[in-house]
């Protein structure tokens, strides 16, 4: 496949709508196994926008994926999915080796149990040498997509600790300070 058939396929996935679902749904699994990351990741974000829940088992088994970017992407889908039942998996992704994979399932661990303990866990990641970006955003996406964060001090005191270790120049540290602002 070449880059103008990859990016045809992934701005077909990322603006679909429900009148091209028809289309687009016998090919997901396809899609889902693709070589290119960027089709698999609009594959498992269409499949969460459209609540499409026959297709729970394909993002199960993107859980275990061999990139962390898919089995990121598919546990926030996953949640999305079956919400509570998600507990089952959480294991599993709390065993894995990726800092994005774990500040992930964390997060999404907090909102099943309200666990302060894996807020704990978050920021500890957070504090490795090798943070960067990425974690920030995918705390800071979990929790402001899922929570009334003006209900949940202990996330609020995490985002403001992350904010903290961020590149004060950077684009997460303006959104972590707008967001945090909008709290006050």
């Amino acid at each position: 496949m070449d880059i103008e058939e990859e990016m045809e396929i992934v701005d077909m996935l990322s603006t679909a709508d429900t009148a091209d679902l028809p289309n687009i749904t016998p090919k997901l699994s396809e899609y889902l196994n693709s070589p290119s990351e960027l089709i698999q990741i609009e594959a498992i974000e269409l499949i969460g926008d459209f609540m499409l829940v026959e297709h729970t088992a394909d993002i199960e088994q993107c859980l275990q994926s061999p990139k962390p970017l898919i089995r990121m992407y598919a546990a926030n889908v996953y949640y999305d999915l079956v919400g509570e039942d998600m507990i089952e998996k959480l294991p599993m992704l709390y065993a894995d080796t990726d800092p994005g994979v774990l500040v992930t399932a964390f997060a999404l661990g907090y909102l099943l149990t309200e666990d302060v303990d894996l807020l704990a866990r978050i920021k500890q990641i957070i504090d490795e040498p090798a943070l960067d970006d990425r974690l920030a955003y995918v705390v800071k996406n979990v929790f402001e997509c899922y929570l009334e964060l003006d209900e949940e001090v202990e996330v609020v005191m995490l985002l403001q600790y992350i904010k903290g270790k961020v590149d004060p120049k950077s684009e997460i540290f303006a959104e972590l300070s707008s967001l945090l602002e909008d709290l006050e």
